[in-house]
């Protein structure tokens, strides 16, 4: 191959070789200052920056999450919708007259909580219970009955029922709330009725 042709073959190289930079250049645009790749670069910094922020923040919040006071859960039905934050007396606590709605609450002494479990007519409310927890179940002009009964670890009624309050036939006038013993039994089941027989129960187990 003479010196004339070999010529002929690089400036042919060096033109293909323009010609595709250019097509290259081409296919990613550009701006006014010619600076698309550093601009894009930069973005994916900033970005990779904001995410690890992200994650740094959402691991801190895991690891201090806020201190709430919340009941044990048995099959996702424990329903705690409401709690205090200052211990009151025990009295003031059990008769809830603030509250005009049927629930159970529950005081530890122990562990300087105090908690209401509201009911719903068509599940039972769950709640294991704790040592020193004592029960009361604010009486409501709507309410018709309050009753318990003891039950195994599988559920199976254990005791007779026991009342505790019947509109009717209770004895002690302005009765603002009774209190339900427990401990030492695997599960507690109480019912309230209300004037309409619709049925609230919350089931306490250790």
């Amino acid at each position: 191959m003479n010196r004339r042709k070999w010529d002929k073959i690089r400036t042919s190289k060096c033109f293909i070789g323009t010609v595709l930079i250019g097509l290259m250049l081409c296919a990613c645009g550009s701006n006014e200052d010619g600076k698309v790749v550093e601009e894009s670069e930069s973005v994916s910094i900033v970005a990779e920056e904001q995410l690890e922020s992200n994650i740094e923040e959402t691991v801190q919040n895991t690891e201090n999450p806020v201190e709430d006071t919340e009941t044990g859960k048995k099959d996702g039905e424990t329903d705690e919708k409401s709690e205090t934050t200052e211990m009151i007396d025990w009295e003031t606590f059990a008769a809830q007259e603030d509250n005009e709605d049927i629930c159970v609450a529950i005081s530890n002494e122990i562990n300087s909580s105090q908690i209401i479990l509201y009911g719903e007519s068509s599940t039972t409310v769950f709640y294991q219970y704790k040592e020193g927890d004592r029960v009361a179940v604010p009486v409501r002009d709507n309410i018709k009955r309050i009753c318990y009964f003891i039950a195994e670890k599988d559920g199976t009624q254990k005791s007779d029922v026991i009342n505790v309050y019947w509109k009717e036939e209770n004895e002690i006038k302005d009765l603002s709330y009774v209190e339900i013993e427990i401990g030492n039994e695997p599960q507690y089941y109480i019912s309230i009725f209300d004037d309409n027989d619709i049925m609230n129960t919350f089931g306490l187990y250790e």
